[in-house]
């Protein structure tokens, strides 16, 4: 997926709320800049960190938005959370998500079968419908884990229920980890975070729901869903 506009470089300087950063591209010059991660990023926040925001020919803090941050180890995260999910539908479409290869025809926000709530992405194939949800996987540690979800998240915890009643219900059901980080290896439960959502993991993987992840590659002017890691779901975390 192409990035919505050309990349610039810059340093935070100042954060005013959770959507909008002052950020210095040069000694004198000053952009405001729009935040759109939902999550919970260390460092999101701090003096002097490095990012790269998209810019238009409007040039107003309303299309100048935050893409990347550069965290501890040089490592890059995508935070443009509002674009995860077309990131997500353009790289099963293309082929890149090797367990959905036999879908087609990927719908955002499709209706779930009894029910009014909506899938992130909705897939046909020849077995059937496929519900898939995305999770962004933004924080990691020292030895390259990631954890999800990075703060107690009602909204990931719903995401599985659907995908429980779905399964249930006979139909194929994916929990999608989207991998934002570069510097993660593989995923895990934040238990010490969320227990609730920990449990819902693992109850929906013991009906069927299938969980995979998959890990961003970035250029400069393309991002995509291409590398597969393991997704671990331990019986119980130590």
């Amino acid at each position: 997926m192409e990035f919505p506009g050309h990349l610039v470089e810059g340093v935070l300087i100042k954060k005013h709320n959770n959507h909008l950063a002052d950020v210095a591209v040069s000694r004198d010059d000053r952009l405001l800049v729009k935040l759109q991660s939902d999550n919970a990023l260390p460092g999101y926040g701090t003096l002097g960190t490095r990012l790269w925001f998209t810019v238009n020919e409007k040039f107003d803090a309303s299309h100048q938005v935050c893409q990347l941050v550069e965290v501890d180890g040089g490592h890059l995260v995508f935070v443009n959370s509002a674009m995860i999910n077309s990131l997500a539908a353009e790289s099963i479409e293309c082929g890149l998500i090797e367990e959905l290869q036999d879908c087609y025809k990927p719908t955002l926000g499709a209706v779930y079968p009894q029910s009014h709530e909506q899938a992130d992405i909705y897939l046909e194939s020849k077995a059937g419908g496929v519900y898939v949800e995305c999770q962004e996987v933004t924080m990691g540690d020292e030895i390259h884990r990631g954890f999800v979800p990075d703060c107690h998240n009602n909204r990931y915890s719903d995401d599985l229920r659907k995908l429980i009643h779905a399964k249930q219900l006979g139909h194929r059901a994916v929990l999608l980890y989207c991998v934002n980080h570069t510097g993660i290896d593989w995923v895990f439960p934040a238990d010490h975070i969320d227990p609730n959502y920990g449990a819902l993991l693992r109850q929906a993987v013991s009906v069927g729901v299938e969980v995979i992840a998959y890990r961003i590659a970035v250029s400069l002017t393309h991002i995509a869903l291409i590398e597969a890691i393991p997704a671990k779901v331990p019986a119980k975390m130590y």
